[in-house]
């Protein structure tokens, strides 16, 4: 199926950006490393007591083919079922792909330790099959002093369809004010095991809104 960017456009912008607006917490984050960057968007919203909506945004690019810039946007809509553990329904695009997603999703917030981990089916409307994957969003802020806390995000991408290929993230910091954090980037990422994999050492902003 020919999916056109203007439709994803449009849906992005239908999806995405009203949430944004009524969201909880929305985290943007930029890392470079020696190749390329990426810019991260996070957003978190409660909705009522039993649904919850989360949003993960990634585009990419090196820097010899700014051109060619690599997009993913995903979004989640769970249902509660107990104790964070429930039901999701969710839709990722890229750039050349539409998959319409379901499965379950659990999500824990304790003082300054938080994580959202996603198992789910999804369907490709281009490749007219389906596949399942694994993303999860583990963050851990510990409190240095009242302006000063040591900062941990890792990001986890996996895609278990047919051998496991995964996209990881892992920003280790400081977070200043609760608003602002910086300091090194380690993405690294594998195809089937970890003798296939690919690793670069950068350095990440961010910044709470």
């Amino acid at each position: 199926m020919l999916i056109s960017k203007r439709f994803k456009t449009i849906l992005f912008a239908v999806i995405c950006l009203p949430v944004i607006a009524f969201s909880q917490d929305f985290q943007i984050l930029s890392s470079f490393t020696k190749n390329g960057f990426e810019l991260t968007s996070i957003t978190e919203t409660e909705l009522n007591s039993k649904w919850g909506y989360f949003n993960l945004n990634q585009a990419s690019a090196d820097y010899d083919t700014t051109d060619k810039l690599g997009f993913e946007s995903s979004h989640y809509l769970s249902y509660n079922i107990s104790r964070g553990l429930g039901v999701t329904g969710g839709l990722t695009l890229q750039n050349d792909d539409v998959l319409p997603q379901l499965g379950l999703g659990l999500d824990h917030s304790t003082g300054n330790f938080s994580f959202n981990i996603y198992g789910t089916g999804f369907y490709s409307l281009t490749d007219d099959e389906l596949g399942s994957s694994f993303n999860s969003l583990i963050e851990y802020v510990h409190p240095i002093s009242d302006r000063w806390d040591f900062y941990n995000l890792l990001i986890i991408e996996a895609d278990i369809t047919h051998d496991i290929t995964s996209q990881n993230q892992w920003n280790i910091g400081f977070q200043r004010n609760k608003n602002l954090q910086f300091g090194m980037s380690f993405d690294f990422d594998f195809v089937d095991d970890f003798d296939n994999n690919d690793t670069e050492v950068g350095i990440f902003l961010g910044v709470n809104l």
